[in-house]
This record gives structure tokens, sequence and C-alpha cells, in this order.
């Protein structure tokens, strides 16, 4: 029965993508589809260990609010602060890294085919800029597989579960001790200017 309801929901949600053009009626009309498609990839993906505790952003009492009021909070308490921006973030995503991430944390292989089709079905319209990395060929980036739909319930778990490592190389490698992040807007503080300057730089190689 799961198994069917699985099936049927990514159609929906595959199908979506493909009539995006048709207009606002398709999209709304499988709003509510895609909140139950949600809430069944959520139960799948109970482990939320490699979270860190101030990675906001559709996590139960940790949202814009939460991240604000800690910001405002450690501005106060610091004397220097630095923002950082994934530039493109979520037409950039690459689907190989992120399926790979997500496999490490969700035992089911039915969810995860799951998180395959969706994220397959996202990069056929929110594809971005591709870049070149240290050993790439010239034709390297066209063969990435990129981008997630900005918006939808499913980009923005998705987009912690991605950026999930560079928040524990700040804490963990770093220790950065006023570290946050929001989707892809990473502010940080201290007291020391140099070393706040060290850590974006070492933050930067980590994006």
């Amino acid at each position: 029965m799961l198994d069917a309801t699985l099936d049927a929901l990514a159609a929906v949600v595959e199908a979506s993508y493909a009539r995006r053009g048709e207009g606002r009626r398709t999209t709304l009309a499988v709003a509510a589809r895609r909140l139950t498609l949600m809430r069944i990839l959520l139960r799948g993906a109970r482990d939320r260990r490699h979270l860190i505790a101030h990675s906001y952003a559709c996590r139960t009492g940790l949202g814009t609010h939460a991240a604000l009021a800690k910001a405002k909070t450690w501005a106060r308490g610091y004397r220097h602060f630095a923002h950082l921006d994934v530039a493109k973030f979520f037409p950039t995503v690459d689907h190989g890294i992120l399926l790979a991430q997500l496999a490490r944390h969700i035992p089911c292989t039915r969810t995860l085919d799951l998180c395959a089709r969706i994220v397959a079905a996202g990069g056929t319209v929110s594809a971005g800029p591709r870049w070149h990395f240290p050993g790439d060929d010239l034709f390297t980036p066209q063969a990435r597989s990129i981008g997630l739909p900005i918006g939808n319930l499913t980009s923005q778990h998705f987009a912690n579960r991605y950026l999930s490592p560079v928040d524990h190389r700040a804490k963990d490698r770093l220790r950065v001790r006023a570290y946050l992040r929001y989707m892809d807007d990473v502010p940080l503080f201290g007291d020391d200017r140099s070393a706040v300057e060290e850590q974006v730089h070492a933050l930067e190689e980590a994006f």
C-alpha cells in the first residue's frame, strides 16, 4: 500500500514540474499532495544527528524568527561579524553529492528512490550555471546533474542536508563558537577580527 502511494505521489510531483508552463492552476492543484509527500519523506529521514544545533529552516522551533533572534543576540555580544552566502545555491546543487549524502542517513531504499526522482525532476526546470573545479576537463560540468526548485519544501530539507558538512567544518574543525546557518546564508561572529577573517577563508574552501 505504501509503495503504491509513493509511486503515485512521485508521479504527481514529476508531472507538476513538466506542466508548470500551463499556469498557476496546475501548481496550486498539486500543493496539498506535495505536502503529503514531504511528510512521507520525513518519516524516512528520522536521523537528524547530522544537523548542528544552529542549523535553521524547516526544523521545529528553528525557523526564521529563531535564527534572527540568535543572530541578534550574538551581534550584541561580539565585536566582529561576517556573512557568507552561496552564489546561485539552489540552481547549482549537485545531484550526485546530495543523493550520496541522503543515502548515508536514509536506510529505506524506496524513500531514496523517491528522493532521486524528485531531485531529477526538479533539475529539469531549475539548473543554473555550471562551474569548473580542479580536475575537470572542458565538458565535465555539462555532465553533472544540478539544480533544486527554489521554494519547494523538499528543496529546503535537501539544502539543510547538503550544507551540513560545512556546518561541521565550522563547529568541529574550526571551533567557531558563534556560527549559524539559514539555508545558504551563514553569519558568524567573533571578537578577534583576524580570527574571523581566517575562519571565513577556511569556510570558503568548504563551499
